[in-house]
């Protein structure tokens, strides 16, 4: 009998999205990672990410991104010193970046989750899946 107390005190959080297609289609998915790109406007709490600033708030012309160069995007923790280092980095550099903390914001855990991967930080510049800081391979993606 006293197991079961435990049990039912147990929380349990699921979130079911939903959204449209273009042809009228109503779809409900449990995970954001399969709604398509072009759809995500339609989720409530969604934030496309956007790279017009840069996360430290530290705009102006020294913070554009070198020709070539894809959005760069940073997954992070509060109390992560590679995270941190990580940041120092990319500011010290002058690159913009979208930072995701997925300890505070369950869609940025959840998009962090599509990565695959189990470290912090990870940094995420076009297609390339940069696990840890790695400062050669930051600026090595860069440059492609």
């Amino acid at each position: 009998m006293c197991i079961w107390g435990i049990l039912i005190a147990i929380p349990v959080e699921a979130a079911i999205i939903k959204y449209k297609t273009d042809e009228g289609q109503v779809w409900y998915v449990d995970r954001i990672e399969v709604v398509p790109e072009k759809y995500r406007d339609q989720i409530k709490g969604y934030q496309r990410a956007q790279p017009q600033a840069p996360a430290y708030n530290r705009p102006g012309p020294s913070t554009l991104l070198p020709p070539g160069s894809r959005q760069v995007e940073v997954f992070v923790k509060k109390d992560c010193v590679s995270c941190q280092l990580l940041e120092s980095f990319l500011k010290s550099r002058k690159i913009v970046y979208v930072k995701y903390d997925i300890e505070k914001n369950p869609l940025d855990k959840q998009l962090y989750d599509t990565l695959g991967q189990s470290v912090v930080p990870v940094i995420r510049i076009g297609s390339k899946v940069i696990p840890g800081f790695s400062p050669t391979d930051i600026l090595t993606a860069l440059q492609k």
